[in-house]
């Protein structure tokens, strides 16, 4: 019998709810291992895959552009609820974990798309003025750059300024661009530095 695609992707979700809850306590490499049942699930979802002997996590990359920020931000808000539940409380940005930041970053990849593809368009003469070389954007709160990279990536003219009042932020938005196509992320300029603090008046 073949199941419907919600109840495959509840089903799918409900194993990486379980799972992500039991590395509280243990390692990922532990959970995974303790339910071989609820391994093959998230294999065949493609949230693991094997490596050899071991399921490792798979790389977000590797699950497709929609997938990968919906993923993103569902696993983000997981790691979050794990983490209140075993007791670890978790306030403002500088205390989430490096894995969260990312993907939360990743999913606003999505907005970053949605508004170079969706909303520019449709406002009165921002396309064309977008269109012109040398055109630029501030993205203010740029995280991991994420969006900021998103923008670079549909508007081919566009310089992107992204700046961030948490240093950590930065260095993994930088990370993040080493790892993009340099056409785009050559675009990209990363600042740590808060927006009060902001004096240029060409961005």
């Amino acid at each position: 019998m073949r199941l419907p695609r919600n109840a495959i992707l509840q089903t799918a979700l409900a194993a990486v709810v379980a799972t992500l809850r039991e590395t509280g306590a243990s390692s990922l490499e532990e959970a995974l291992a303790a339910d071989p049942a609820r391994t093959a699930v998230l294999a065949a979802a493609g949230f693991v895959r094997r490596d050899g002997e071991k399921v490792i996590a798979a790389p977000v990359s590797q699950l497709g552009p929609a997938s990968s920020n919906m993923a993103s931000a569902r696993l983000s808000s997981m790691r979050q609820a794990v983490a209140a539940a075993s007791g670890k409380a978790v306030t403002g940005w500088d205390a989430q974990s490096d894995n969260v930041l990312l993907d939360q970053g990743r999913a606003s990849a999505g907005t970053g798309h949605a508004l170079a593809t969706r909303l520019m368009p449709s406002l009165p003469g921002l396309a064309d003025r977008l269109a012109t070389a040398g055109s630029r954007v501030l993205d203010i709160g740029t995280g991991t750059g994420a969006l900021a990279l998103a923008l670079a990536q549909d508007l081919s003219n566009v310089h992107v300024t992204g700046i961030d009042s948490l240093e950590r932020a930065i260095r993994l938005a930088g990370q993040e661009m080493g790892k993009a196509e340099p056409g785009s992320a050559d675009r990209v300029e990363l600042r740590h530095q808060d927006a009060v603090d902001l004096r240029e008046r060409d961005l």
